[in-house]
């Protein structure tokens, strides 16, 4: 059970420094013609980053808890028996 936890948690630091590195190495340079265009792009790019990382570690952790959820059943089950 805590190598999972310690799993998620790894994945979680690990994804994020990955995500800062991909933001300074290709959103942060990005040049468009249109000084606007160019900052609202580099908000939109860095908000979907953001939410893809958020939406990954969500499923993990869902993924995770349901995984205990059916474990711990099955050992009550058991116990029970």
């Amino acid at each position: 059970m805590k190598a999972g936890l310690i799993g998620i948690v790894f994945f979680v630091w690990v994804s994020m420094l990955f995500g800062v590195w991909v933001t300074w190495k290709f959103v942060v340079p990005l040049q468009l013609p249109n000084p606007v265009l160019g900052g609202v792009a580099k908000v939109w790019l860095g908000a979907g980053l953001a939410a893809l990382w958020l939406w990954i570690w969500r499923k993990i952790a869902n993924t995770y808890f349901w995984q205990t959820i059916k474990k711990k059943k099955q050992d009550t089950v058991q116990a029970c028996a």
